[in-house]
């Protein structure tokens, strides 16, 4: 949510200015980089887009996302395809609107409001089309108003604030008035912010208008007043933020002006008083100044840079403790240039690129290190495209969808040897799914009740087909197959040679295990091949398991993607693993 990406200053521009980006269809070129890799600065963003604790930076160009995924030391490019549907910058957002700890995005166009729902690597595009009702795109906001840990979108239009409530699959339409409501009720747009001003589950909006700020509290149906007055002293708006400064889990709003930091502390409940901080006057351009939590102790900063130094700002929760920290004189354009926690060791850290680089200023808490990270590597990754669902159809949101292998997919052949095997064996190719108890995994399909081990066989049309697994002695992973799940068509086996062959493991009596050649009814190639475990109606971990296929560790990239897709429930830690033939168990795993 917008409120954990505070702590490292991104989203105080997000909200503070209703920013966010991609052009009109045809998003206009980035700043001449030689790896066309990016959109335009209006339509770059920062942010967690595969829910793995790190920001990374999303530039969309049309119907291409340009992905800079950070893995902690570098950033991975890669290319969601999106439909290229956009609104206009001001009323394109990045923000949670899923509620699934991934970042997406949002775009309107009147009373169209697309949806790109991130799945960790690709979009899943949702369109709603809702009434054409909108304040000005600086009164527009994003934040989670009705406390269902999914972000909304909120646009203040005089007495009224249009709400778009997401559904997690699109969103709905309401208003809420504002109460106290008169002609000079706001400030400036720039001096309008939404976030948990007060400490419930609810985000607000807050509005500095001279002398007042002006809460309006959420209670997840409505708004409820507050006002407090204070000092009618601010910097301007380059140089003013809203965050969490004390760390006391509610926002703040800190304004500097030259050698003082008009701090407006909040109580806990939304009610403002404000103290003087006094720090050097020492400030780069304001492109380059951020709030940021740049030593990890819950507490908002500020860094300003000029070319080689820093002047940092470490707020102790009463005042500032101001030190310069030098830094390499590495800069691309303001405009892309970022505040985010990049290597997610909970630092903020500042990011800029410039041509074929991105240069990083990486906080320890009381210095930057300088890296360079990306060069031109990963250039020619293919495009994941996105799928999409249409919300006005009379079908279910999750139907119609058709999720085709990705472009990386690759085909995999069975081994001669495993041919001759299941030939000697007379293992039935021809079952039809039902007899074999096989279920075809769909989009959005629950697994609810289905906890167990599972082989899995990811076809060359395209159908992913799951399998109770019925070998009671395979301990490779920890989890049994159930003796139950046994198939009786399957004769027995047990040549002379299979005790001395096997060093005494148990013979296939009274049927053979059921192999993924069956599942896949005979030996036409596939894409993956494995076993998975379901537990608590997600799926855990998947493994490349198939004597039969002998498939690549990598294909398991192919397999999550189609998993991620289909927007079937997973784990994401530890995730793949990867079967050691000799070994014949787990010999490493990795998280995605």
């Amino acid at each position: 949510m917008l409120n954990s990406l505070m702590k490292y200053g991104f989203s105080l521009l997000l909200i503070g200015v209703g920013q966010t980006a991609i052009a009109d269809n045809s998003a206009p070129a980035g700043p001449g980089y030689t790896n066309n890799s990016w959109g335009s600065s209006s339509y770059t963003w920062i942010a967690d887009f595969n829910g793995d604790g790190r920001d990374d930076i999303a530039s969309a160009d049309g119907s291409t996302v340009y992905m800079y995924l950070s893995s902690g030391q570098d950033f991975e490019l890669g290319k969601w395809g999106v439909s290229g549907s956009w609104g206009s910058s001001g009323y394109t957002w990045v923000d949670d609107f899923t509620g699934d700890g991934k970042a997406d995005i949002a775009t309107a166009d009147g009373s169209k409001l697309t949806l790109y729902a991130s799945t960790g690597n690709g979009f899943v595009e949702y369109i709603s089309t809702l009434n054409n009702n909108w304040g000005g795109s600086s009164y527009t906001f994003t934040g989670d108003m009705n406390g269902d840990g999914k972000a909304d979108i909120a646009s203040a239009n005089s007495g009224v604030v249009y709400l778009k409530l997401s559904t997690g699959t699109g969103f709905t339409a309401t208003k809420w008035d504002v109460p106290n409501y008169s002609s000079s009720f706001w400030g400036g747009g720039n001096f309008t912010w939404v976030g948990y001003f007060n400490e419930d589950q609810y985000q607000d909006i807050i509005t500095a208008n001279g002398k007042n700020i002006r809460a309006l509290l959420s209670s997840g149906t409505g708004f409820s007043y507050q006002n407090s007055t204070v000092s009618d002293k601010w910097g301007s708006s380059a140089y003013t933020w809203a965050g969490d400064f004390n760390n006391d889990g509610v926002l703040d709003i800190a304004s500097a002006s030259h050698g003082t930091v008009y701090a407006n502390i909040n109580d806990g409940s939304g009610n403002f008083t404000q103290q003087l901080w006094t720090v050097p006057n020492s400030w780069g351009a304001s492109g380059y100044t951020f709030a940021s939590d740049l030593n990890g102790d819950g507490a908002l900063g500020l860094v300003s840079f000029d070319s080689g130094a820093s002047y940092v700002n470490l707020s102790t929760g009463s005042q500032f403790d101001s030190a310069t920290w030098t830094t390499q004189n590495m800069w691309g354009s303001d405009a892309y240039t970022w505040a985010g926690d990049f290597n997610g060791d909970g630092y903020g850290d500042v990011a800029s690129a410039n041509g074929n680089s991105i240069y990083l200023h990486l906080s320890t808490g009381n210095r930057f290190i300088n890296q360079t990270w990306f060069s031109s590597k990963g250039l020619d990754q293919p495009l994941i495209q996105s799928t999409s669902a249409n919300l006005e159809a009379s079908t279910d949101a999750a139907s119609g969808f058709n999720v085709s292998p990705a472009s990386f997919c690759q085909l995999k052949y069975p081994d001669d040897w495993v041919k001759r095997d299941d030939t000697l064996r007379q293992l039935p190719m021809d079952v039809s799914d039902a007899d074999l108890n096989v279920t075809t995994l769909s989009v959005g399909m629950s697994l609810s009740g289905m906890d167990g081990l599972f082989i899995f066989v990811y076809k060359q049309n395209g159908e992913f087909v799951i399998r109770r697994s019925d070998r009671t002695d395979d301990t490779g992973y920890g989890v049994k197959g159930e003796a139950q799940y046994i198939y009786a068509g399957n004769p027995a086996y047990s040549p002379s040679w299979w005790k001395w062959f096997r060093r005494g493991e148990k013979t296939e009596s009274p049927h053979q295990f059921v192999r993924h050649s069956q599942v896949n009814h005979g030996y036409s190639p596939v894409y993956s091949a494995g076993q998975l475990q379901i537990k608590g109606g997600k799926i855990i971990w998947v493994s490349n398991a198939s004597g039969h296929f002998s498939p690549p560790y990598e294909s398991l990239d192919c397999v999550t993607s189609f998993i991620d897709r289909s927007l079937i429930p997973r784990t994401t830690v530890s995730f793949k693993k990867k079967f050691d033939w000799n070994k014949y168990k787990v010999s490493a795993h990795e998280e995605l």
